[in-house]
């Protein structure tokens, strides 16, 4: 399901980039392109910005997943805290690069949409 969800989000963000040009007006004017020559540019970085955003968001996706499952099985309970707990192990691992502190907030902040996420689903 990540791997489609970034595969759908791909496709949105390069339709930003195409609709907003640029920050303030400051990109140098296009290049002049036959409509074929654009359409091959647009569906190119469509298909590499929607397999980047796919392959993180299926690596997000089986991190927690993964996490969620090894926790239930030590816990031997079915709960919203593991999603919490799973949630702060996969925050705190994405944000390994960012040191102590961030691996804090990560923690903090995934474990935190978790539960939330938990709560709108009504899982229990």
């Amino acid at each position: 399901m990540g791997a489609g969800l970034g595969a759908v989000f791909g496709v949105f963000m390069v339709t930003m980039d195409a609709a907003g040009g640029g920050v303030g007006g400051l990109e140098p004017a296009p290049e002049k392109q036959t409509i074929r020559q654009a359409l091959r540019q647009m569906l190119t970085q469509t298909r590499l910005r929607s397999a980047s955003y796919a392959k993180g968001f299926a690596a997000v996706g089986a991190l927690f997943a993964g996490s969620e499952c090894v926790v239930e099985k030590v816990r031997a309970k079915h709960d919203i805290y593991n999603s919490v707990y799973a949630g702060c192990a996969a925050g705190a691992v994405l944000a390994h690069s960012a040191g102590p502190k961030g691996m804090c907030v990560g923690c903090a902040s995934f474990a935190a949409f978790s539960a939330l996420i938990d709560k709108i689903m009504e899982h229990d």
